[in-house]
């Protein structure tokens, strides 16, 4: 047999073989001595052309997570193994999309909310999801053709325009989900509270809810300061719709660019630029013009603003009010722009009120060092002082 182990990553491995006859041979893809798949190559590779058989290479989801320090390895039905295995993991090749689907796997019933013209697990590559947006796939096509790839928005299931978002998908399938997936959706929402009850109702038992949110701090967001729980207990108060004109103000005033760039990877950061070239007295206006009332048109901004810890503190102060009925059960650091959260439901355990300081104490810290690490990367050309 020939082949190779080429790459294991957080739930898949990649690589290829082909037996003494020329074809696919059957292999078994082991954890710690333990076999947990049984395949074939199948796909295609044209760097195999040599073999005369090209369809060698295999990309096989494991249903198990491999983390640092298990062996890995590929044998054929008698126990050979690849050139590559077996293999001690001590460097993981996470992708952006195993960290979303981290704890979601195909056979489960999965609603993505606002999957757009990038949908995280499309239904047309086999995942069993439903899709929830704010118009339909024809619409949604109509908006950014032209500007992304509108071959992949996928049907929309559910239209969501106003009220609970639970109210755009029938109540008899309220609570059949096992999966939410919310790529940058949670920042826009006016009610975060709101969302996260609406997809208590929406999940069933212990369901999952995966979160990707952006890093105020590699993003247009980069000079606000960070929510606070006091904001979601405000929105939430106020049965927030609309978003707020303050927030209005905050998007224009202070948004910015940096070099030419609306959202960038962690790095020394200094040309900074504002959208347009009077953006204080177009802050005001829309201060000034913004109506927070419910029948007046939405208009989008992002209305929260986080780092990782600062958006740990809201879930572990909120699940200690009773108020948010989630877990975390895994996270994954900022990449790029982003950091993700995965929250299970259920009740969270009610701490001591010592650990519970202790911990938010902990949360607090953590914000500021992160909000010093976002200091560090900015030029030393301007002090800011008067």
């Amino acid at each position: 047999m020939k082949g190779y182990l080429d790459e294991v990553s957080l739930s898949t491995i990649k690589g290829w073989a082909i037996d003494a006859r020329g074809q696919p041979p059957n292999l078994i893809a082991s954890i710690n001595g333990v076999p947990v798949a049984r395949f074939q190559p199948t796909i295609h590779r044209e760097d195999l052309v040599e073999f005369g058989q090209r369809n060698l290479g295999f990309e096989i989801e494991l249903g198990y997570t491999v983390n640092q320090g298990d062996v890995v390895s590929i044998t054929d039905e008698h126990g050979e193994h690849l050139v590559g295995s077996p293999r001690r993991i001590v460097d993981l090749t996470v992708t952006r999309e195993e960290k979303i689907l981290h704890l979601i796997s195909r056979d489960m019933k999965i609603l993505e909310i606002g999957p757009s013209y990038n949908p995280i697990a499309p239904r047309s590559r086999g995942w069993n999801s439903f899709s929830l947006d704010h118009c339909t796939q024809e619409e949604l096509k109509a908006k950014y053709r032209g500007q992304q790839a509108v071959d992949r928005v996928e049907h929309v299931d559910y239209v969501w325009n106003r009220g609970p978002l639970e109210t755009a998908v029938p109540v008899e399938e309220h609570g059949s989900f096992d999966a939410i997936i919310a790529s940058h959706i949670i920042e826009h929402m006016p009610d975060p509270i709101g969302f996260f009850l609406s997809a208590s109702v929406l999940v069933g038992g212990n369901g999952i809810l995966s979160l990707v949110i952006p890093d105020k701090r590699t993003m247009f967001d980069f000079f606000k300061p960070v929510t606070l729980t006091s904001d979601y207990l405000m929105a939430r108060y106020l049965s927030r719709t609309r978003h707020s004109k303050k927030t209005a103000f905050d998007n224009i005033a202070y948004n910015v660019s940096e070099s030419g760039d609306v959202a960038w990877f962690p790095r020394v950061v200094g040309s900074f630029g504002f959208f347009g070239t009077n953006v204080l007295a177009d802050a005001k206006h829309a201060f000034d013009n913004t109506s927070e009332d419910d029948s007046s048109e939405y208009v989008d901004f992002h209305g929260t603003v986080y780092t990782p810890s600062s958006f740990s503190l809201i879930v572990l102060e909120l699940g200690q009010l009773g108020i948010l009925p989630f877990n975390v059960a895994c996270t994954f650091p900022t990449s790029n722009c982003e950091f993700y959260v995965t929250l299970r439901k259920g009740v969270p355990i009610q701490l001591e009120p010592s650990v519970v300081q202790q911990e938010r104490l902990r949360l607090m810290r953590a914000t500021v060092k992160e909000v010093g690490e976002q200091a560090a990367w900015l030029l030393n050309d301007e002090s800011g002082d008067l």
